[in-house]
């Protein structure tokens, strides 16, 4: 999602939505933006990456559905995204997203 979350791969400086939510997260613990070790995990990866450990949390696009919810718990959500289809306005043969 753009906005959310980047970085600047020549400064390595991470920005963005997800980014604020992260070091809020961490000050709520006690902890400084300083202290936060930035982690890249792949969208395959993520559950494994929580429930062995690897990352304490997780803050980014993430989709909550009930397969996922048996390997890991979820703290939101805090953002919700939505997805539309656009179709001409003269078009009568899609009427909707099963058509």
């Amino acid at each position: 999602q753009p906005y959310l979350g980047f970085e600047d791969q020549s400064t390595k400086e991470r920005s963005g939505f997800d980014i604020e939510i992260a070091k809020m997260i961490a000050a709520d613990l006690g902890f400084s933006d300083k202290q936060i070790e930035w982690k890249t995990v792949d969208s395959g990866v993520r559950e494994t990456a929580i429930s062995k450990g690897q990352v304490d949390y997780y803050v980014g696009t993430y989709t909550i559905n009930d397969e996922r919810k048996k390997q890991v718990g979820f703290a939101g959500p805090y953002y919700k995204a939505g997805a539309d289809l656009l179709v001409r306005s003269d078009e009568k043969s899609i009427t909707s997203k099963d058509t």
